[in-house]
C-alpha cells in the first residue's frame, strides 16, 4: 500500500482527520461533523462514521503517544496512520476470508478466495483510504464467521461478541442494518436445541449487545439523538437525488452502472464461477449457510442498484462473500475436470486455465491502480507536462474548467470576447453523462486545438471513483478565439 500523505487524494478522508482533531481538543467522544473544522460542503448535523472514528481516536492516542515518536504530531502523520489502519484491517479480511473459504469447500477455496480479495480493486482502495470500508469489511466477515450455522445453540459469548459488532457497524453507517440480521439465522437455527423460550432469551441478549454496540459506536447519541437522525435524513436524500457524475444525466437505477463496474474490474469469468459456486451451495441444500453468505450479497446489491447513485464502496463489505462463492464454484469446477478426465497433466493445465482467467481482470486493474495511481506517477508526468507546457508559451493564461458543467464556457467566453493571445484550457473528464453532453459545445463555440491528452488509467470503465477521484482524462487545449 502507498499509505503516505503524498500521492493520490481523497476527497473524504479530511471527516476523520478533522472529527479526531475536534474530539481531542474537546475532550470527548462527540464525533458530530458540524463541530469539526471540516470544508464547508461537509459541515453540518452528521454522525455518520462514528465508531470509525472513535478507533481512530484510540489508534491516534496510542500511536502519537509511543515512546518512539519523537517528534510533534501532526495532520499528516494522522492521514497516514489512519490509513495504514485500514491496509492492517484489509490483510485481516484477506485471513477472514481465507478462514471462511476454507471452511466452506477446504483449503483450495480459502486460498483463491485469499487472493482475490487481495487483488479485487475495490478492497485495494478500501485499504489505501482513510475511511471506514475496510474496517466494515472486517466487521461483515467476523459476522460470518460467530453466525456460521452448526448444531446446537449458540453460546452467550458469541451473542455478545456479534450483537456489539453488528452495534458498531450500524454506528458507522446505517446501511449496514441489510447484513446485521445474519447472526440470527445461527439463533433460529439453533432453536430447535434449547426450546422456543431459550431462543427467545438468546435473540433478546443480542438485541441487548447491539444496542450497546451501538451506543459504544456513538457515545453521545444519548445526549444528541436528533444529529444521528438528521445525518442520516441527509444521506438518504443524497441517494434518491442525482449525484453527478455518479448517476444518470436522466435519473433511474444504477443497476447497468453496478453490473458494467464489477465485471469489468473483477472480470465475467468470476461471476460465471460465483453462479457454479451458488449451485453447489443449492445442491448441499445447507439453506441456513446459503442464506449468511448470499443473503447480505442480494439484500445490499438489490437496495443500492435501485438507489440513483452509484458508488461502488457501498459494496465494498459483501465483495469478499461474492468472491468466496466465485472460489467455490471454480474449485468444485476444476475438480470436477479432473474427475471426468484421468489424465493429470489436462487436469493441471485446465485448473491453471481457470485461474488464469479469474486472476487476469482484477490482477490487471489492481497493477495499474498501484503502479500508475497511488503511486503518484501519472500524477506527476502530468504535472511535469504542464510545467513544459507553460514554458513554451510564457506569459500564456491557464484555465482549469470541468466538462461535467458548461460553467469554463462562460469564463471563456468572457476572456476571449476582448480579444489578446490564446488561453490555455486543461479540461478534465470523467468519462460520464455529462460531460459527454456539454464537451462537444466547446468545439462548436471556439476555435481550439487540442495539444495533448492524458486520458484515464481506467478508460473503458463507467464513472466509478476509479475515474472521479484518481483518473480522470485531462485535456490541454489552446482556446484561440470565439467562432
Amino acid at each position: 500500500c502507498y499509505i503516505g500523505s503524498d500521492g493520490y487524494i481523497q476527497p473524504d478522508e479530511p471527516i476523520v482527520v478533522k472529527v479526531v482533531e475536534h474530539m481531542n481538543r474537546a475532550g470527548d467522544w462527540d464525533s458530530n461533523w458540524k463541530k469539526a473544522d471540516l470544508p464547508a460542503y461537509l459541515r453540518y448535523y452528521q454522525d455518520n462514521f462514528s465508531s470509525y472514528n472513535c478507533l481512530a481516536l484510540v489508534a491516534s492516542d496510542v500511536v502519537s503517544s509511543l515512546p518512539l515518536v519523537h517528534r510533534p504530531w501532526g495532520e499528516d502523520d494522522d492521514l497516514t496512520l489512519y490509513r495504514a489502519c485500514s491496509a492492517a484491517l484489509s490483510v485481516l479480511a484477506i485471513v477472514l476470508t481465507w478462514r471462511i473459504g476454507g471452511r466452506l469447500g477446504g483449503g483450495r477455496v480459502g486460498i483463491l478466495a485469499a487472493a482475490l480479495v487481495a487483488l479485487a480493486p475495490l478492497l485495494v482502495q478500501d485499504a489505501h483510504y482513510a475511511r471506514p470500508e475496510a474496517f466494515l469489511t472486517a466487521l461483515t466477515l467476523v459476522l460470518v464467521i460467530l453466525s456460521w450455522p452448526q448444531p446446537g445453540t449458540v453460546g452467550y459469548p458469541k451473542l455478545a461478541t456479534a450483537g456489539i459488532c453488528c452495534g458498531l457497524m450500524i454506528a458507522c453507517k446505517v446501511s449496514m442494518v441489510l447484513v446485521v440480521w445474519i447472526p440470527l439465522v445461527g439463533l433460529c437455527s439453533g432453536l430447535g436445541g434449547g426450546g422456543l423460550s431459550q431462543g427467545v432469551r438468546r435473540m433478546a441478549a443480542f438485541g441487548f449487545f447491539a444496542i450497546l454496540g451501538f451506543l459504544l459506536g456513538v457515545p453521545h447519541f444519548i445526549l444528541t439523538p436528533g444529529v444521528f437522525f438528521d445525518g442520516f435524513a441527509t444521506l438518504s436524500a443524497q441517494y434518491t437525488h442525482l449525484h453527478p457524475p455518479h448517476s444518470h444525466m436522466e435519473g433511474g437505477a444504477v443497476w447497468d452502472i453496478t453490473a458494467l463496474y464489477f465485471s469489468r474490474t473483477l472480470g465475467v469469468p468470476v461471476f460465471l464461477c460465483f453462479l457454479l459456486g451458488v449451485l453447489d451451495l443449492c445442491r448441499r441444500r445447507s439453506w441456513a449457510l446459503a442464506a449468511v453468505l448470499l443473503g447480505p450479497q442480494v439484500i445490499s446489491a438489490a437496495v443500492f442498484m435501485h438507489y440513483s447513485v452509484f458508488f461502488e464502496r457501498n459494496l465494498s463489505h459483501v465483495v469478499p462473500l461474492f468472491l468466496i462463492i466465485a472460489s467455490l464454484g471454480a474449485v468444485t469446477l476444476m475438480e470436477s475436470f479432473s474427475r471426468w478426465c484421468r489424465n493429470r497433466l489436462a487436469a493441471v493445465t485446465f485448473s491453471l486455465g481457470v485461474l488464469a482467467m479469474l486472476l487476469a481482470t482484477p490482477a490487471g486493474v489492481t497493477a495499474r491502480l498501484d503502479a500508475i495511481e497511488f503511486s503518484g506517477r501519472r500524477q506527476r508526468k502530468i504535472s511535469s507536462y504542464t510545467k513544459d507546457l507553460l514554458a513554451r508559451y510564457p506569459g500564456i493564461e491557464l484555465i482549469r474548467g470541468n466538462a461535467m458543467t458548461a460553467d469554463y464556457l462562460s469564463e471563456l467566453g468572457s476572456r476571449t470576447a476582448s480579444g489578446g493571445g490564446p488561453l490555455l484550457l486543461v479540461l478534465t473528464e470523467y468519462g460520464d453523462e455529462w460531460s459527454a453532453r456539454t464537451r462537444p459545445m466547446l468545439n462548436q463555440r471556439f476555435d481550439v486545438e487540442v495539444v495533448r491528452r492524458f486520458p484515464s488509467t481506467f478508460e473503458g470503465l463507467p464513472i466509478c471513483t476509479l475515474r472521479t477521484y484518481l483518473s480522470n482524462d485531462e485535456e490541454f487545449i489552446l482556446v484561440r478565439a470565439r467562432k
